[in-house]
């Protein structure tokens, strides 16, 4: 597996401050009616942990930081330009 690394490489990335996430329930571990298990439920997450929450969703999307940054402001930053054609 290739991780990609820029040594002065660095992004500040704009999170929302409030998250709501849609989820379906696979299993019924409250003991309670089966009618209840596989329903659409919601959770809401608000400042330090709706972030968090973002940051672990790029994971799971298998974004990267330089997703976030537009191609002409990454190619601007110095060095990552040459750094980048040393990997191709």
């Amino acid at each position: 597996m290739l991780v990609w690394t820029a040594p002065e490489f660095r992004a500040t990335l704009l999170r929302d401050a409030e998250v709501i996430i849609e989820y379906e329930s696979l299993v019924c571990l409250d003991g309670s009616s089966l009618g209840s298990c596989g329903s659409t439920k919601q959770i809401t997450f608000q400042g330090e942990l709706a972030r968090c929450t973002q940051h672990e969703m790029d994971h799971d999307r298998g974004r990267l930081i330089v997703d976030h940054v537009p191609l002409d402001e990454l190619l601007s930053i110095d060095g990552i330009y040459s750094w980048l054609k040393l990997k191709m």
